[in-house]
């Protein structure tokens, strides 16, 4: 039969395949439309497969924020070609509004949602024919905090809610509901505005000094082992007493905090104080408890090309 110009340029429109591709098949289908889209689809599981070896050490991350949730999500490709394409990062925002809806916390768990009717996995796989690169779900992020005041910030950007450094942050306030609602975000330095401000801010600091905890007592209790036993032999080979070693040690583990627990780096816009004297400000200007309640940060090649 035919395959009239206006079938090309809907299923074009409908699948983002290109025009031999759409050709193909509504050429196979008989001109349904419908049932070439299950023709693409299945045409890129098969090309996603043969990729799949392939690294993927570009990419994008995207935010998405829906009232007391949101979530981060990052999805490798392996071209920053690919990544700055329309295609992709409409990909990357889908997903992350799909975590959010579905508050799924991992990449499998976001894997068994859908976005638009369609299996998320069979959606990375129609994306990969189209875009002919190996596309992987590599991290997933989901935060729900009732009543936090949240904020995300975007480095090297490739869109608002999409770049190769992603944060969330989520600031808990607990001041008797004074700074309900977010209308005045930013317009003063009291009650909501502060609190808002501060949590862009804080959202930035993330982004460049790279926490990996709130706090020393929340580091992971392998991470501070490890690191406490390489300080003892670094100061045991001073050959000094046993005393004098140990508060090496000691001041050696309090410079560790002081550079990978967030309350206590030194805050981006002033060095001279640290965070944790930022936020007890905030809370003054708030009139009530500000805590951070959670925080997460992706970038583009930490999770690596096996990820």
């Amino acid at each position: 039969m035919t395959i009239t110009a206006g079938q090309v340029r809907e299923l074009r429109e409908r699948s983002g395949a290109g025009i031999m591709d759409c050709k193909e098949a509504l050429a196979a289908e008989g001109g349904d439309i419908d049932a070439a889209l299950d023709y693409l689809r299945k045409k890129g599981v098969s090309q996603a497969a043969k990729k799949s070896g392939r690294e993927t050490r570009e990419g994008a991350v995207a935010v998405c924020v829906d009232g007391d949730s949101a979530a981060l999500v990052e999805l490798a490709c392996e071209t920053d070609f690919v990544a700055r394409t329309t295609r992709f990062q409409e990909v990357v925002r889908d997903l992350a509004r799909a975590a959010v809806a579905a508050r799924a916390k991992t990449p499998d768990e976001l894997a068994e949602q859908s976005v638009g009717g369609v299996a998320v996995s069979d959606h990375i796989a129609a994306a990969v024919g189209e875009l002919g690169e190996n596309l992987k779900l590599t991290r997933v992020a989901f935060i729900h905090s009732p009543g936090a005041c949240f904020a995300s910030y975007i480095h090297n950007r490739y869109g608002d809610d999409l770049g190769r450094i992603g944060v969330l942050v989520a600031l808990s306030v607990d001041n008797n509901g004074d700074n309900e609602g977010d209308d005045n975000k930013g317009d003063d330095k009291n009650g909501a505005g502060a609190v808002s401000e501060f949590a862009r801010q804080l959202a930035m600091h993330v982004a460049a000094a790279n926490p990996l905890a709130v706090d020393a007592d929340s580091l992971d209790e392998k991470l501070v082992r490890h690191e406490r036993d390489i300080q003892r032999e670094i100061a045991a080979e001073q050959n000094k007493p046993a005393e004098i070693t140990a508060k090496i040690v000691e001041g050696k583990m309090r410079r560790f905090f002081k550079e990978n627990a967030l309350l206590e780096q030194a805050w981006i816009l002033d060095g001279d104080k640290s965070v944790g004297d930022a936020l007890r400000e905030v809370e003054t200007a708030a009139g009530g408890g500000v805590a951070v309640a959670a925080f997460v940060r992706f970038a583009i090649g930490e999770a690596g090309a096996d990820a």
